[in-house]
């Protein structure tokens, strides 16, 4: 059985990712897949670069200092060759040294750790029903909702093929941060529509700073969570029609009301495009690029 591990880099070096070093010491022995999402350029040293090579076959390190979509990096990787097995990791979380353990993932399409709050030492993930987690309550039942954190996930091919069936991308390419790991288990529901069966697991516990508990909440957070909560309004409410429109209306008249024009505007800019502003912006990067690539062509042709 093949595994690869994505380990999603942000302002910080390879080698002072938490993730990385306790990948070091656990029993992991796939492929190692690292992405540096800026904001600056990443050096690995040559000596910690023969560190990992001396443990993964197959090291791929690729970066984009532009800060790119979580939800793009996540289905990028899903399509990262032909695995059995692929693990989602932030950088800064602490792996037991056994929590690969394959017996534990191999019947499961989707296999969640439980997470453990550093800084609580309390069960937060997966939430099951509206509920945090009990091991009473596992094996879930078909008629469950759950909801975790991407850090720990395991996907497994037989999930991403199910969403190919379906034409649906796992996570939600509307999202760029918060609300990405939790669109995957909103577009869970579809596949069961369309009569497949998803097989979700436990596997093992994970102990996870989480920003939720943090004293203090920079603008910039705050920020991205009014966008998360927007988003979910617009695409994944329980609410239809006149009621999901006055709940979309609540939330921005709450910022008129308040005299907060920066993130009304911001907010009704999410509405009229229905996606995250990064998600546009990565978007356009991409059409910019491919039209140079066609450009370049188009001249080599003719010459």
């Amino acid at each position: 059985m093949k595994a690869i591990t994505l380990v999603v880099i942000y302002n910080k070096k390879i080698e002072d990712s938490t993730t990385i070093k306790s990948l070091l010491l656990s029993n992991y022995t796939g492929d190692l897949y690292i992405f540096n999402n800026g904001p600056s350029a990443i050096n690995v040293s040559a000596s910690y670069l023969e560190l990992l090579q001396g443990k993964y076959s197959l090291i791929n390190i690729i970066e984009d200092v532009n800060n790119r979509p979580l939800s793009t990096i996540y289905n990028d990787f899903l399509n990262a060759g032909d695995y059995d097995y692929y693990y989602l990791f932030d950088d800064d979380t602490t792996i037991p040294s056994n929590f690969f353990a394959a017996e534990q993932q191999i019947e499961y399409d989707l296999s969640l750790p439980i997470i453990v709050s550093a800084k609580s030492s309390d069960v937060v993930y997966p939430i099951v029903n509206n509920k945090v987690f009990h091991e009473r309550e596992f094996p879930f039942n078909e008629s469950d909702e759950v909801i975790s954190i991407g850090s720990g996930l395991m996907v497994n091919k037989s999930l991403i093929l199910k969403f190919e069936k379906i034409g649906l991308k796992p996570f939600d390419e509307r999202f760029a941060l918060y609300g990405v790991d939790y669109s995957l288990f909103r577009r869970l529901p579809f596949l069961k529509r369309a009569g497949y069966a998803v097989r979700l697991g436990i596997s093992g516990t994970l102990h996870h700073s989480l920003s939720s508990e943090e004293n203090h909440i920079s603008a910039f957070r705050k920020r991205e969570r009014l966008i998360d909560v927007m988003l979910t309004k617009l695409h994944y409410s329980r609410r239809k029609g006149p009621l999901q429109l006055l709940s979309i209306l609540k939330t921005l008249a709450e910022h008129a009301v308040k005299s907060d024009f920066q993130n009304f505007k911001m907010l009704l800019g999410v509405c009229l495009h229905r996606e995250h502003p990064r998600s546009t912006q990565y978007r356009n990067r991409l059409k910019n690029h491919n039209n140079i690539k066609l450009d370049k062509l188009d001249k080599l042709d003719k010459e």
